[in-house]
C-alpha cells in the first residue's frame, strides 16, 4: 500500500484518488479551492463534442471514458443518479459541425447515430425552420458537474481520505521539504493552475477561459441537448437550461463579460422564435487546462515519484476514469 498525495480537487484529481483508495492505497487530497475550477463550471455532457479536432490519443481516451462512465452509471443506485442529477438525452448536431460530426461517427460505429435530412420541427418544435438537416447522437449521458465533485468528495471522505483546503507552490521546494518524505507519490492534477506548480518550461499549459450562461423558458423549450457551432445548449429540467460554451486566451481573467453575453444571445436568437421569453440569465465562467498535445499523464522525469496527471482541455470531466485507471497502474 502506497502512501499518495494528489494535488487538486476537481474531477481529474478526485476521480484519481477514487482509484488509488478503491486499491487500498492511502490518500490524501490538496484542494487549492481555486476561482473559476472547470469542473464546477463544466456542462456535464459525457461525450466528446468535436473530437475530430482533437488527436487520436484524446480522441482514444473520450471513447474510453465514454464506455466507462455507462458503466460507473449503471453500478450507482437511484438514489446516487439523482444526487448528480444523472439524465440519458439524445444530442442533436446541427450548424458548421454537421459534415464533420457525420465523418467522424462512421468512423466510430460503436457510437449509436443518426443522420436525418429533414426539418428539425420532426424532433424540436422550436428550433426555427431554416435547419434542413441535423445529426441525432442516441443515449448520451448528461449530469452537472459540481454536482458529481460533491458526490465524489463524499465518497472519499466516508472512505477516511483526507481532503485539505491548502494553497500549493513550487513543487520542487515541495519535494525537498522533508515532511514530505512520507508521500511515496505525488499526483499532480492541479488543471489550469499547474504551471504555477511545476516550473518546467518544457511543460507547455495555460488556461482558457469557457464562459456559460443559465436561463429559464415559459415552455418547455428542448427535449434534447443541442449543439450548434461552437455551442452546447443542455436542459437541466423544470424549464432551465445551459448554454455554453466561450473559448478565450485571457488567462486568469476572473470576470463575465458583455461580450460573452452578446454571443450567447445572438446564439439563441439564431435558433429560437420565442428567445425574447428567457429570462433569470446568470453567467459563469470556468478555466480549462490547454496543452497543445495529448495530456501529460505520466512519470516525471525527473523525480520518480510525481505523477502528472493534467491537461485533458474540454475533457477532463469524460476522460477522468480512464486518466486515473493510467495513474493508478504507476503506482507500485
Amino acid at each position: 500500500m502506497a502512501k499518495c498525495l494528489v494535488i487538486g480537487a476537481g474531477i481529474v484529481g478526485l476521480t484519481t484518488a477514487l482509484k488509488l483508495v478503491e486499491k487500498n492505497h492511502n490518500v490524501t487530497i490538496y484542494d487549492c479551492n481555486k476561482i473559476g475550477q472547470a469542473s464546477n463550471n463544466a456542462g456535464g455532457i459525457m461525450f466528446p463534442l468535436s473530437p475530430w479536432n482533437d488527436n487520436s490519443k484524446m480522441q482514444d481516451l473520450c471513447l474510453s471514458g465514454h464506455n466507462e462512465y455507462n458503466k460507473f452509471f449503471n453500478k450507482l443506485s437511484e438514489s446516487e443518479r439523482n444526487e448528480i442529477n444523472l439524465k440519458k438525452s439524445n444530442l442533436l448536431v446541427i450548424g458548421s459541425n454537421v459534415d464533420a460530426s457525420k465523418k467522424w461517427l462512421l468512423d466510430n460505429k460503436q457510437v449509436k447515430s443518426e443522420f436525418k435530412k429533414s426539418k428539425i420541427q420532426s424532433v424540436e418544435r422550436t428550433i426555427n425552420n431554416s435547419v434542413n438537416e441535423f445529426i441525432l447522437i442516441k443515449g448520451i449521458n448528461i449530469l452537472e458537474p459540481k454536482k458529481l465533485v460533491n458526490f465524489y468528495k463524499k465518497k472519499l471522505e466516508e472512505n477516511g481520505t483526507c481532503i485539505t483546503n491548502k494553497e500549493f507552490g513550487n513543487i520542487d521546494e515541495f519535494l525537498h521539504k522533508s515532511d514530505n518524505f512520507k508521500y511515496d507519490y505525488i499526483i499532480i492534477s492541479s488543471g489550469a493552475w499547474t504551471s504555477n506548480i511545476i516550473k518546467d518550461k518544457s511543460i507547455k499549459i495555460k488556461p482558457i477561459k469557457g464562459q456559460t450562461m443559465t436561463f429559464k423558458a415559459k415552455d418547455n423549450l428542448l427535449s434534447n441537448t443541442l449543439m450548434f457551432d461552437d455551442y452546447y445548449i443542455i436542459p437541466r429540467g423544470n424549464n432551465n437550461f445551459l448554454v455554453g460554451s466561450t473559448l478565450e486566451d485571457v488567462g486568469f481573467d476572473d470576470k463575465t463579460t458583455e461580450e460573452a453575453k452578446t454571443v450567447f444571445n445572438k446564439t439563441l436568437s439564431k435558433l429560437f422564435t420565442n428567445h425574447n421569453t428567457f429570462y433569470d440569465k446568470k453567467y459563469f465562467f470556468g478555466f480549462r487546462p490547454y496543452v497543445d498535445r495529448e495530456p501529460y499523464i505520466c512519470k516525471d522525469n525527473r523525480h520518480e515519484r510525481l505523477i502528472y496527471n493534467f491537461g485533458h482541455y474540454r475533457y477532463g470531466i469524460l476522460t477522468a476514469i480512464p486518466s486515473a485507471k493510467i495513474v493508478e497502474k504507476m503506482i507500485l
